[in-house]
């Protein structure tokens, strides 16, 4: 039974996504199992997670449940008192980064077939609209009872050092959780032999939970979780996830909803064009193999 499902489920997205392989021309990441042994299953396993405990996963994840339970979310207060605290924070996030970028490429092995750069743009470009797609998904969810979603009072941001190094932190989530999140669990999954099933609910176990300071509703991010894994499995385009993540988080601290929205546009219409060519590829493979 679980093999007729691995095959259907092989099946079913590879001719779904076909068009897209045939559109960014690369290869799968990674595509078969290398290290399936006991020993080295263990080994990664272990470093993945201690990866997740480094990146201050379980910290963050308490922090948030609290705020869900108090059902109150406190508003950032930046001044001169807070400079060495975020300072702190800037430099963990850095060096988490380099540790988080040495694991992903032990994990990824030999080079794989680099996206060319207009695939890159594309991704850049949409990822705007797949994290405005999660939030649409949770407003929805928000209107399931006892799903209302955390409101977060006026921050207040002391101009110059204290305004700076803030958004330099929020800035750094970008590489942090592309990387620790969602990159090394992807290719340390399928090195691990794990179906592609497995590895989209593990992403949405990992993104989820500390964002549930937003309220319940937050579990509507689950769509952001999953979107961000299939997008960079099918462009092979970490750098643009990772810069897209790092815009959408400075334009909101920022404030400047018209930039996101414009972002989020521009997403649209080439998910919008990728798709419609994506079609006409099925169509046409399929009429040749008729």
């Amino acid at each position: 039974m679980r093999l007729k499902f691995k095959q259907w489920e092989n099946t079913t997205t590879d001719t779904v996504m076909l068009g897209f392989v045939e559109l960014f021309r690369i290869n799968r990441i990674p595509t078969k199992p290398d290290w399936s042994g006991s020993l080295w299953r263990t080994v990664m396993i272990l470093i993945v997670i201690g990866t997740l405990i480094a990146s201050g996963w379980g910290s963050s994840t308490i922090r948030a449940m609290k705020v869900l339970f108090a059902g109150e979310r406190p508003a950032p207060f930046i001044d001169a008192s807070k400079v060495e605290l975020y300072a702190a924070s800037v430099r963990d996030d850095v060096l988490l980064t380099v540790l988080a970028v040495g694991v992903f490429l032990i994990f990824r092995g030999p080079e794989r077939a680099r996206p060319k750069l207009s695939i890159s743009v594309k991704a850049y470009f949409v990822y705007p609209l797949l994290v405005t797609l999660g939030t649409l998904t949770q407003r929805l969810f928000a209107w399931i009872p006892g799903f209302d979603v955390t409101i977060r009072g006026e921050p207040y941001l002391e101009p110059g050092v204290p305004q700076t190094l803030y958004i330099a932190d929020a800035a750094l989530a970008g590489p942090t959780e592309e990387l620790v999140l969602m990159a090394i669990l992807v290719v340390a999954g399928r090195r691990l032999g794990y179906s592609w099933a497995m590895i989209l609910l593990a992403a949405v176990i990992v993104r989820v939970p500390f964002h549930l300071y937003y309220g319940w509703a937050a579990l509507g991010l689950s769509v952001w979780a999953v979107l961000v894994v299939l997008l960079y499995r099918r462009t092979n385009a970490l750098l643009p996830l990772v810069l897209g993540h790092t815009t959408w988080n400075v334009m909101v601290d920022l404030e400047l909803g018209i930039v996101l929205g414009l972002f989020s546009a521009a997403g649209l219409v080439i998910a919008g064009l990728s798709l419609h060519r994506c079609g006409k590829t099925v169509v046409e493979s399929r009429q040749v193999g008729s």
